[in-house]
């Protein structure tokens, strides 16, 4: 009777160690501090939903509509290449997903022309242009200012992308807004700029 009944408690025992490794763990998470651009722009709403022909709706329900050819405005998607394989100009695996990500949110944005700086640039942008049936062209380092003027005065009303690398779009954002501290956002983020003219642009940062 001992026996059987020291049996039984053993396999009371057993069932109850079985029972507890099969419940699930409650750990303690929290949500990680916004420590990129990408992440900044996403935590404070700059993120964006969709972008379209006419407007850019955000995730936290605010729009900005495209200025329409009347208004003599151009928008500028300023955007930076991903991640490239190291030692070399092409896209690493991240890169690409990157490039992949800024295809779908501006796949039905009707740009109407994209410019490129240099390798990764190009396959950054590549994507978008086809997305969009556009033009694809190829620039130089040094030519940031005579592309920002060729896009102000053939593409108002229009939207355009320039994908280079972070000095070279840092340049040609100061260029357009008459500024001289503004710095590229890399990472899933770009810069959206609405500009009237040389030193006359209004800016917005989004994440995609």
């Amino acid at each position: 009777m001992a026996h059987a009944k020291l049996l039984i408690v053993l396999i009371l025992l057993t069932i109850n160690v079985l029972a507890c490794k099969n419940e699930p763990e409650n750990k303690v998470t929290s949500e990680p501090l916004p420590t990129t651009a990408a992440d900044s722009a996403a935590a404070t709403g700059n993120q964006a939903s969709y972008i379209l022909k006419e407007k850019m709706m955000l995730k936290d329900g605010k729009e900005l509509v495209f200025p329409k050819e009347k208004d003599a405005a151009a928008v500028i998607f300023f955007a930076t290449p991903g991640a490239t394989i190291e030692g070399k100009t092409s896209l690493n695996p991240e890169g690409q997903m990157q490039a992949g990500r800024l295809t779908s949110t501006l796949a039905q944005a009707g740009i109407a022309q994209v410019y490129v700086e240099g390798n990764a640039a190009m396959q950054t942008g590549l994507g978008t242009a086809r997305a969009n049936e556009c033009e694809f062209n190829l620039f130089k380092a040094d030519e940031g200012e005579s592309i920002l003027k060729v896009i102000l005065k053939n593409f108002t009303g229009k939207k355009v992308m320039v994908v280079g690398s972070p000095e070279v779009i840092s340049g040609m954002m100061n260029l357009v807004t008459g500024k001289t501290d503004l710095t590229a956002v890399t990472g899933n983020s770009m810069t959206v700029a609405i500009a009237k003219g040389l030193g006359d642009a209004e800016m917005h940062e989004v994440s995609y």
